[in-house]
C-alpha cells in the first residue's frame, strides 16, 4: 500500500496498518508506531516493538528508556538494562545504574558496586549492600571485613560479626575475635574467652575481663577466684576481694577471708 515506504512490502499475515520491512526477519512485521529500524515481533504483546539491537527473544517496551530492552522473563514493568549481566532485570523503582537481580527478594535492587551475590536493600543507606547470608534486616557495610554484617540496631561504625551471639555488635576498635556487648559501657569490648556477662575493658591487660559487678576501673583477673576483682593499683598476682575495703588487695598466699593493705602486701 501507498502508506508503506519503499522497499517495504505489506505482509498479508500482518495486521493493518503494519508493513513488512525487508530488513526484518520472517515472520516479523513493522509497526508504523515503532521508531526506525525497529521491527514488531509477533510474539511480543502490543504495543511492544522489537529492537534490532536487543538479543532474541527480547522485546522493546516503549515505556522503557533507550537503549533498554524488555526481557520476556522479567515481570512487568521491569526493563532489561544492557549494562546488567544476564539474567538481571532493571527495576524502574531502582535508582540508576542499579539492576534487579532475580535471585533477590522484592523490593531489593542489585547495586553494581556490590559483589555477587549481594543485593542492595532499599532500606539500607548508601553505599551498604545487603548480603544474602545476613539475616533480615541486616545490611552489609562495605567498610566491614568479610563476612561481617551490619546490624541496623548497632551504632555507626560498628559491624556485626556473624561469630558473635545476638545482639552483640563488633566494634572496629576491638581486636579480633572480640565482640562488643551492647550491655557493656563504651568503649568496652566483649572477649569471647570471658564468661557471660563480663566485658573486656580496653584499659585492662590481656586476658583480663571486666566484671560488671566490679567498680570502675577494676579488672577481673581470670586467675582470681569468683567474685574477686583485680585492682589495677595492685601488683600481679594480687586480687581485689570485694569483701575488703578500698584500696585493699587480696594476696593469694593469704587464707580466705584475709585482706592486706596494698602498701603492706608486697613488702
Amino acid at each position: 500500500p501507498c502508506s508503506c515506504h519503499k522497499p517495504q512490502c505489506f505482509n498479508m499475515s500482518c495486521h493493518k496498518p503494519q508493513c513488512f520491512n525487508m530488513s526484518c526477519h520472517k515472520p516479523q512485521c513493522f509497526n508504523m508506531s515503532c521508531h526506525k529500524p525497529q521491527c514488531f515481533n509477533m510474539s511480543c504483546q502490543k504495543p511492544q516493538c522489537f529492537n534490532m539491537s536487543c538479543h532474541k527473544p527480547q522485546c522493546f517496551n516503549m515505556s522503557c528508556h533507550k537503549p533498554r530492552c524488555f526481557n520476556m522473563s522479567c515481570h512487568k514493568p521491569q526493563c532489561f538494562n544492557m549494562s546488567c549481566h544476564k539474567p538481571q532485570c532493571f527495576n524502574m523503582s531502582c535508582h540508576k545504574p542499579q539492576c534487579f537481580n532475580m535471585s533477590c527478594h522484592k523490593p531489593q535492587c542489585f547495586n553494581m558496586s556490590c559483589h555477587k551475590p549481594r543485593c542492595f536493600n532499599m532500606s539500607c543507606h548508601k553505599p551498604r549492600c545487603f548480603n544474602m547470608s545476613c539475616h533480615k534486616p541486616q545490611c552489609f557495610n562495605m567498610s566491614c571485613h568479610k563476612p561481617q554484617c551490619f546490624n541496623m540496631s548497632c551504632h555507626k561504625p560498628r559491624c556485626f560479626n556473624m561469630s558473635c551471639h545476638k545482639p552483640r555488635c563488633f566494634n572496629m576498635s576491638c581486636h579480633k575475635p572480640q565482640c562488643f556487648n551492647m550491655s557493656c559501657h563504651k568503649p568496652q569490648c566483649f572477649n569471647m574467652s570471658c564468661h557471660k556477662p563480663r566485658c573486656f575493658n580496653m584499659s585492662c591487660h590481656k586476658p583480663q575481663c571486666f566484671n560488671m559487678s566490679c567498680h570502675k576501673p577494676l579488672c577481673f583477673n581470670m586467675s582470681c577466684h569468683k567474685p574477686l576483682c583485680f585492682n589495677m593499683s595492685c601488683h600481679k598476682p594480687l586480687c581485689f576481694n570485694m569483701s575488703c575495703h578500698k584500696p585493699q588487695c587480696f594476696k593469694k598466699s593469704f587464707h580466705k577471708p584475709q585482706c592486706a593493705l596494698c602498701q603492706t602486701t608486697i613488702f
